[in-house]
């Protein structure tokens, strides 16, 4: 490990000064509000009588929306740069238009706007927002009886902040991304003796011997170019031949019905989808996978220009249309007519609508599944079924030890299940509970049968083998849950297999054992010896 800690203060500080420098302010934007109980549209929102506010004024109460206008005009000093909006109405997450096109929201993920990627001088934006107010309800912590009081609970009224528009440095943000980037890496990586640890190491220490922050501004971004292609070479680095392939994209969980209405959830649409669209125009590269047929119908209705703009983004192959259902539905409280139907409705949708035949049961979120699914899915054409839950485990309880594997239905249907990696799964407000899977007939078998059969489905990277082979030793572990116990045979694989690698470290494993076993032995011939040396020297004494 190259990173000292004197060095990984100096990387740290760099990583801490370059969010001072994203952001440079033109002006301020004059705001006028008015609020309201109920959701609206943004035309039916611009015939209503706004009055003027400014920063530390306060509005509306619990669920109220508060809607804002205001212009920006961009001098002619920023022609040719990128110019940002910093919106600060208060309240929770707002939804943005600009001249008249929803352009994205500013909520958690990030506070600025994008308005112009080279402004020309001197045009004006013509700014609108729907903000919500907020509620303070959130799940668990025991019985809440205040929320069902005659009186609504009111919480502190919202307060406007200082909104402005101004100068964004890209090259400086996209430099910080590679720093967050490679970081991140590096220190969630098992190996930190490594040779890709210490290629990093290198490079972030070159990276601040380059990249000199107090020059003068147009010598500054000279030396954040040199620094980002420093960098740059570490990131293009991949595996080899043999090494897993993994490929990402966006999604957004969006619960229906939880702890908002079901307006809340329409704006929560139109905020999310908005933002997606704008990174596709900044990044065609990327990909996002909405499902749920019952959101997509609900901005067709409300929202038609955007509808528009995502059926346009599903044929550039940017936005990926999947799911399947309806809505995300239980599977143990519904009956399997309603499960066959949730099937039949969304497929139809997405067909009608998109020209997407689904084939993929996505199911995020929900708390258990019925032993009677696969069945289901069969029927209705559902070749895939894909989750995360059972990532989640309560209070130190057994995690589930698979991430690919066959689920044996009570007529004995089985499907595939992929398992998505949870590194960050949270919701709008407060993470939900967490629960493993209690009442689904799951027949798991392990991946090296699945290999050995012929069926491997994936390649195991090692720190999940690592792990399989840990909990195939735990013979009793899944037996209560009615999941076969896992072969403990090991397959044989091709050279440069991904299977080669599992057994390889399957017989790492064992040979540090032996050595570890050997060196107990030897340590405990030792202390034999010398306790005999001791009775001997004491019985001559």
């Amino acid at each position: 490990m190259t990173l000292n800690p004197e060095w990984r203060r100096r990387v740290e500080n760099w990583r801490n000064a370059l969010p001072r420098l994203f952001y440079s302010e033109l002006g301020e934007v004059e705001l006028s509000c008015f609020v309201t109980d109920g959701s609206m549209l943004p035309g039916e929102a611009k015939k209503q009588a706004f009055k003027k506010v400014k920063p530390g004024d306060v509005w509306g109460t619990e669920w109220q929306l508060g809607w804002f206008k205001g212009t920006v005009k961009v001098p002619q000093s920023a022609k040719g740069q990128r110019v940002v909006l910093k919106l600060e109405p208060g309240g929770m997450e707002s939804a943005i238009w600009v001249n008249g096109v929803s352009r994205g929201a500013r909520d958690n993920s990030g506070r600025e706007l994008l308005l112009a990627a080279k402004a020309k001088g001197g045009e004006t934006f013509e700014i609108l927002a729907e903000t919500f107010g907020g509620n303070p309800r959130t799940s668990g912590g025991g019985p809440r009886p205040e929320w069902f009081d005659a009186e609504p609970h009111v919480p502190a009224q919202q307060r406007l902040g200082r909104s402005t528009f101004g100068v964004w440095n890209e090259p400086i943000y996209q430099l910080w991304l590679d720093m967050e980037c490679l970081l991140q890496l590096r220190d969630g990586m098992a190996d930190k003796e490594s040779l890709r640890v210490a290629m990093i190491d290198d490079a972030l220490k070159d990276m601040t011997l380059a990249v000199d922050l107090e020059l003068p501004e147009a010598e500054r971004d000279k030396t954040i170019q040199k620094g980002r292609a420093i960098l740059g070479k570490v990131l293009a680095c991949h595996n080899g031949s043999t090494a897993p392939m993994m490929s990402c994209f966006g999604h957004s969980h969006i619960d229906v019905a939880w702890l908002w209405t079901l307006e809340e959830t329409e704006r929560k649409c139109v905020r999310t989808f908005s933002n997606q669209l704008a990174l596709m125009e900044e990044y065609p590269e990327y990909k996002f996978l909405q499902s749920q047929a019952y959101l997509y119908d609900r901005v067709k209705t409300l929202y038609p220009d955007l509808y528009e703009r995502i059926k346009k983004a599903v044929k550039r192959g940017q936005w990926l249309v999947e799911g399947s259902m309806w809505v995300e539905a239980d599977t143990n409280i519904s009956g399997g007519e309603s499960l066959i139907r949730q099937f039949q409705k969304g497929k139809d949708f997405f067909k009608k609508e998109f020209g997407v035949d689904t084939e993929i049961m996505w199911l995020p979120d929900v708390f258990g599944y019925s032993g009677a699914v696969p069945q289901i899915m069969k029927g209705c054409g559902i070749k895939w079924f894909s989750t995360q839950k059972i990532f989640w485990t309560y209070n130190g309880a057994d995690p589930f030890p698979y991430n690919i594997f066959w689920w044996q239905g009570i007529d004995g249907t089985t499907t595939t299940i992929r398992k998505r990696s949870r590194t960050r799964f949270s919701h709008v407000g407060a993470n939900a509970s967490r629960r493993i899977p209690s009442t689904a007939a799951v027949s798991c078998r392990s991946a090296m049968a699945t290999a050995a059969a012929g069926r491997r489905e994936t390649i195991w990277n090692s720190c999940a083998a690592k792990r399989i082979w840990k909990v195939c030793r735990k013979r009793e572990l899944w037996n209560r849950r009615n999941i076969s116990k896992p072969s403990t045979k090991r397959p044989r694989c091709r050279r440069g297999s991904a299977n080669s690698t599992i057994s390889a470290i399957a017989e790492r494993t064992r040979r540090r054992r032996r050595q570890n076993a050997a060196t107990a032995r030897a340590k405990s011939r030792c202390m034999n010896w010398n306790s005999g040396a001791a009775s001997r020297s004491r019985s001559k004494m």
